[in-house]
């Protein structure tokens, strides 16, 4: 899973275009629970950006939402 950051086509020559997603990954590894809808939230990873191809994403509806986190 990741942020997408970008989508883009690519022709080569007479070939089909094909979709790719410039995303940053999320950390799957460390998360924290929302307490009122007891949900995941997962922070942005570290690693670099990434791009992926058409047959590695699927139309699997994930909503995601911006928040930040403050400690009191």
């Amino acid at each position: 899973m990741g942020r997408v950051d970008g989508i883009f086509l690519h022709q080569l020559l007479d070939n089909p275009e094909r979709v790719f997603l410039y995303i940053t990954p999320i950390d799957n590894e460390s998360f924290i629970t929302d307490s009122v809808l007891d949900l995941p939230i997962y922070g942005i990873g570290t690693r670099q950006n990434e791009v992926i191809g058409l047959p590695a994403f699927t139309g699997e509806k994930l909503y995601m939402i911006a928040v930040s986190i403050i400690n009191h």
